[in-house]
């Protein structure tokens, strides 16, 4: 089988769909490889959540709509 190397800074749009649908297995070959793919994966895959609910109130329970995504 012939090996395809494909390279990332003549061909970013080409590794960005690579790497918006592969697999948490194939994330992890990426960020494994070097320090351009380490810090590219991250972004794609970290995340924060916040939520927010009176803690004032034992009896309340964050809602769904409490919780904001950021990219």
């Amino acid at each position: 089988m012939r090996r395809v190397r494909i390279d990332h800074v003549g061909f970013p749009h080409i590794i960005e769909t690579i790497l918006v649908n592969a697999s948490p297995e194939l994330l992890v070959a990426f960020r494994n490889t070097n320090r351009h793919f380490r810090n590219h994966v991250s972004k794609l895959t970290d995340h924060n959540e916040i939520s927010c609910f009176d803690s004032a109130d034992r009896e309340s329970q964050p809602q769904q709509d409490d919780f904001i995504e950021w990219p």
